[in-house]
């Protein structure tokens, strides 16, 4: 994370801090950007030598098109990462797993974001998460854009994550990955995406998408069309790969992007227009 990365995120988090002391409670507020809207953001209380803590929420897409969480930010006085993955309650170690995964939300739907599902996991935080607590997060959409949430520690689940969890050990998780179908290219640039302008002057365009039950993302870059399958995480940074084996796209925070093939190595980031 870069010095002026830190800054935006404290900026934020203080302004976010300040409104919290006046807000009504934060599982009653809904947040929005555009034709999303994020709501019932509540986070289980945790262990105190927890460093992981689980966030569920519901979020709403009123569009008409489909569109994509790809990023969270949160402040560093709070925690040192966080992403989206189905890690259920009963884990509580492990924030150098810093697993993440794009969740899609389809036009008209709303999806929710339980702790039994695929939801939000903040990694390395500062301490015990005990209810009543709040604090920020900023959700970034790859279309509405970002949304600064305000998350309620405490739930309607403080018996079982205080009480009962607290004496289980921490679960072994063993992931099974369905393996990527293999993938066709695509022959003319996607109808809808975000654009991005790459160091060399040349432009991008990224639309994620869903092709069966596999994660894509169709890029178009120097004339040319690609449709790479969603690559499961592996332990290390914070980061989202798409690959079809030539070509790989590398998403890491601060909505940058790593292009390679064995031809090219470009990075990429905002700057084009989204059409």
């Amino acid at each position: 994370m870069t010095v002026a990365m830190v800054g935006r995120l404290l900026a934020a988090a203080t302004a976010l801090l300040a409104a919290v002391c006046s807000a009504a409670p934060a599982s009653a507020q809904t947040f929005w950007a555009n034709d999303i809207s994020v709501s019932n953001a509540v986070a289980a209380p945790t262990q105190r030598s927890a460093d992981i803590a689980h966030v569920s929420l519901v979020i709403s897409n009123i569009g008409k098109e489909s569109d994509a969480l790809i990023a969270v930010e949160v402040p560093p006085q709070i925690a040192e990462a966080a992403g989206f993955h189905a890690l259920p309650l009963t884990v509580y170690r492990g924030a150098n797993l810093r697993l993440s995964q794009p969740v899609f939300i389809k036009a008209g739907e709303t999806r929710h974001m339980g702790f039994e599902d695929t939801h939000l996991l903040i990694y390395g935080i500062r301490g015990p998460f005990t209810k009543g607590f709040r604090f920020p997060v900023r959700l970034v959409f790859q279309k509405a854009g970002p949304i600064d949430v305000i998350v309620a520690v405490g739930s309607s689940l403080d018996q079982t994550v205080a009480g009962e969890t607290s004496s289980r050990r921490p679960e072994l998780i063993e992931v099974q990955y369905r393996q990527p179908q293999p993938v066709q290219r695509l022959v003319a640039e996607p109808a809808r995406g975000s654009a991005f302008r790459c160091e060399d002057g040349s432009k991008m365009v990224l639309d994620l998408n869903v092709d069966g039950d596999v994660a894509v993302a169709d890029v178009w870059l120097g004339g040319a069309s690609y449709r790479l399958a969603y690559v499961p995480p592996e332990p290390g940074p914070v980061q989202i790969v798409w690959s079809d084996g030539d070509h790989s796209l590398t998403w890491s925070p601060g909505v940058k992007l790593m292009w390679m093939s064995n031809s090219t190595h470009l990075m990429c980031g905002r700057g084009g227009h989204s059409h």
